[in-house]
């Protein structure tokens, strides 16, 4: 059940009013909470929920016993609890993700090496939104061991917290010490947190089915069938594949922060406008920043203060190792680990002229962008394009067979999509004027209107536009198979 699809919408009306009728009974919301997470992944495939309930029970206790621990001065014994913990929490996603792909990567490498073995097919189902609720229940357990808060005893507000059902799918990626304290006091509607969610949801609905997946129809045509295409329309594709992929994964990640505004709690912004990036530091900073902040507290920093004494080299191998997990953290594909492998060797000129962790401003010189800024920002969106391409790409030489094809010249080829391409193109320059005035003057872009009269007309063109298309849309988002 896709956020924009009608099924979604009715389910949420019917959570929405309930959850508002009993505002003044927080445990009786989260409990209402709770059992429409678990409703809506039941809906999504019933066969897998077992999963996420027994692994939120299983932190739940564990997550007491790490609190006790550290409560009673055993450091020590916290620390080893909270790594097999850890060991505990990956060991599903790792069994239902990867262990189909490294055990036919094996039976293919010793097949190489001359030993034969027949074939093996590993079909193992992938459950819904795993990644994700892995990585929130991995950050309680770290977090805990950390003494940034203390073990949550209200088994109801944790297991809401792990399986809250608007970022359940496909995110955004939210901590405990940021979640869990909004789950444990009172919540009471306001005009501005209704308006400014149903804005947030609106406006995702548009980026998914005016931009993306009119985009898609053109974009996925041509990549899907390189063999037969040349330049002309290799290149254009290529481009666009980016801002579908924007437009698809933003989009949710707007309905979902827009449902949770409208149920009164704040979870974590998953997009900073990243094409306006200057390098490709600047870019994960602003690009799927709840996975790419997790990583970097988790990962990249103690790897990067356990090799400090290599000085750049330890960064450069502390950022090697982050970028392979943002790579294979997405799919058990070698695309992903070269996607991942990629942009680390982006980031060894940064790291090298010690610029990483600088930010450059942007100088707006009235109201419009200069050349140096504008050549900085297309250099950074064509080195993101061809990871983009590699992170698309069924196959390692998949990738490299669309890139040789780009240098091939001949007449325009056939394609079919072109008025979804040119209806994605005029919606997608509306989110471009959108992040432009959204980068420009910190505010809320072509939605920032206050008014009831406003609100109301710049929802009803959107809205207009999401049902005209909606018909050669489709419901699956990009992100629902990671």
């Amino acid at each position: 059940m896709a956020l924009n699809s009608l099924a979604f919408i009715g389910f949420f009306a019917i959570v929405f009013l309930l959850y508002w009728i009993l505002q003044r009974h927080t445990r009786w919301q989260n409990a209402l909470l709770l059992t429409a997470s678990y409703a809506f992944y039941a809906l999504c495939d019933w066969r897998m929920l077992p999963i996420p309930i027994v692994m939120t029970t299983a932190f739940c206790f564990l997550g007491k016993r790490i609190g006790e621990l550290k409560a009673s001065g055993a450091d020590r014994k916290a620390a080893k609890l909270t790594t097999a913990t850890v060991v505990i929490g990956l060991l599903p996603l790792l069994y239902f993700k990867y262990f189909g792909f490294f055990a036919q990567s094996f039976v293919s490498f010793i097949g190489m090496m001359g030993i034969h073995c027949s074939d093996v097919a590993f079909n193992i189902l992938l459950p819904i939104g795993i990644s994700f609720f892995t990585f929130r229940l991995l950050s309680y357990a770290i977090e805990l061991n950390r003494g940034t808060i203390a073990p949550c005893n209200d088994p109801i507000a944790f297991g809401t917290y792990i399986a809250f059902f608007p970022t359940l799918v496909a995110g955004p990626i939210d901590r405990p010490q940021t979640f869990l304290p909004q789950l444990q006091t009172p919540r009471e509607p306001s005009y501005d947190t209704l308006v400014n969610g149903l804005k947030r949801f609106v406006w995702g609905c548009f980026l998914k089915v005016c931009v993306a997946d009119q985009l898609a129809v053109f974009v996925d045509n041509i990549l899907d069938g390189y063999a037969s295409q040349n330049m002309l329309t290799l290149v254009p594709a290529t481009l666009l594949y980016p801002m579908q992929l924007y437009a698809d994964f933003a989009g949710y990640s707007h309905m979902a922060i827009g449902a949770s505004a409208m149920l009164g709690l704040k979870v974590a912004e998953n997009f900073q406008r990243p094409f306006f990036a200057q390098n490709v530091a600047e870019y994960w900073r602003r690009w799927h920043m709840s996975l790419t902040s997790w990583l970097t507290d988790y990962v990249f920093l103690p790897l990067n203060v356990h090799w400090r004494d290599w000085r750049k080299w330890g960064v450069i191998a502390a950022c090697t190792i982050n970028m392979l997990l943002v790579g294979f953290w997405h799919g058990a594909n070698w695309t992903f680990g070269l996607f991942g492998l990629y942009h680390a060797l982006l980031f060894v000129p940064l790291i090298l002229r010690g610029t990483m962790n600088k930010r450059r401003k942007i100088e707006w010189r009235h109201g419009m962008l200069p050349a140096a800024t504008l050549l900085r920002m297309a250099g950074t969106y064509l080195l993101v394009t061809v990871g983009m391409l590699m992170f698309r790409s069924a196959s390692v030489e998949e990738a490299f067979a669309i890139i040789a094809k780009m240098f091939t010249i001949g007449p325009l080829p056939q394609f079919d999509g072109k008025m979804a391409l040119t209806a994605g193109s005029i919606c997608m320059l509306v989110m471009w004027v959108n992040d432009w005035l959204e980068e420009r003057d910190k505010g809320q872009g072509l939605l920032r209107g206050n008014k009831p009269l406003s609100i109301v007309l710049s929802l009803s063109v959107l809205i207009l536009a999401v049902l005209l298309l909606h018909s050669s849309s489709t419901e699956v988002f990009i992100y629902q198979k990671f």
